[in-house]
């Protein structure tokens, strides 16, 4: 238990340096065909009622085609693998949309020429209201070849703006909302399916933990997830799949009565949620294999007998004649 608690602690420091990196430092962004984007990251602290900007160089390659550059933003979503889903306007369902706070794009659309950088500077304005936690948008960038004309291809940049309000409650809970088992087959390892939404106002990543015990409480194995590449938003779910190994167990789990803990921590150490499932681990083949043999000799021994029991029969009736 120690180690595992050493194993927890020591990613979730990994989780805050890498966090503050991006934060603090430019990040850059590459998409097909040769769009890139620096700045591509927004992790910033925020006050009410203050004016923000920030500036993303967008370049290309000097072999590249000129491309038609499209900039707005969106709603932030996420899916449950963490890949980002930008959302139109009518499709924001959540008060922790910052889309509405970027009203002034400067350039919203130009022609990038072959090996060229364009600055445009993003300026969004945190209402005196925004009340407490996290507020999230997207800023998309689309750029459209203009060697292949209006069907040409379209690469997609994903600017992720997270924004958190300085001196506020920060709320970082979450409930499992599914728990399922799957693939209790012997010699193939167990899965795990967990489903956490963060019920909470700010965003977090998080690590999935699953103890497999018997009927008597035993632990039989255990396993973990990767931290989450990226963060779990307010109102949105990460899917956890984790893999317990039973190659130490011969054969697979004996027959009986199990039980699944699934517990999610964040990325700092805390405990999210926990919840338990139970199955039942089917016989083995070698148990399956061993009924039928036994069932087999049960019947070999009962016609045994029934045949002895025959002859014994006739060899009385033939005394029984004899004496006649």
């Amino acid at each position: 238990m120690r180690s595992h608690r050493r194993w927890t602690w020591g990613l979730a420091i990994w989780a805050i340096v890498l966090l503050c990196h991006a934060a603090l430092l430019p990040s850059a962004v590459s998409a097909n065909p040769g769009l890139r984007v620096d700045g591509a990251v927004v992790i910033v602290p925020v006050e009410p009622g203050v004016a923000y900007d920030h500036t993303l160089h967008i370049s290309s390659e000097t072999g590249d085609p000129a491309m038609d550059i499209e900039i707005e933003a969106n709603g932030f979503g996420r899916a449950l693998d963490g890949a980002f889903i930008s959302l139109s306007p009518a499709d924001i369902d959540s008060p922790y949309s910052a889309r509405e706070y970027f009203g002034d794009i400067d350039r919203s659309s130009f022609v990038l020429q072959p090996g060229a950088e364009e600055q445009v500077n993003l300026t969004f304005n945190v209402p005196d209201n925004v009340g407490a936690g996290g507020r999230y948008a997207i800023i998309e960038i689309q750029a459209r070849r203009l060697d292949e004309g209006d069907l040409g291809t379209v690469s997609v940049v994903q600017v992720p703006v997270l924004l958190t309000v300085s001196r506020t409650e920060l709320i970082h809970n979450g409930r499992i909302t599914s728990l399922v088992v799957d693939n209790v087959t012997a010699g193939q390892p167990m899965k795990v399916y967990t489903t956490v939404a963060n019920t909470g106002n700010h965003h977090y990543k998080a690590i999935n933990q699953v103890i497999l015990t018997n009927a008597d409480g035993e632990e039989v194995a255990r396993a973990a997830s990767p931290m989450t590449e990226t963060q779990v938003i307010p109102l949105s779910a990460n899917l956890f799949e984790v893999s317990i190994p039973l190659s130490e167990i011969p054969n697979g789990l004996p027959e009986g009565a199990y039980q699944i803990e699934s517990r999610v921590f964040r990325e700092d150490g805390p405990l999210i949620d926990s919840e338990t499932v139970s199955f039942q681990a089917p016989p083995r083949p070698e148990q399956q294999r061993s009924t039928w043999f036994w069932y087999l000799i049960a019947g070999l021994v009962a016609l045994l007998l029934l045949i002895l029991a025959g002859a014994a029969g006739r060899r009385k009736r033939k005394r029984a004649e004899a004496r006649r």
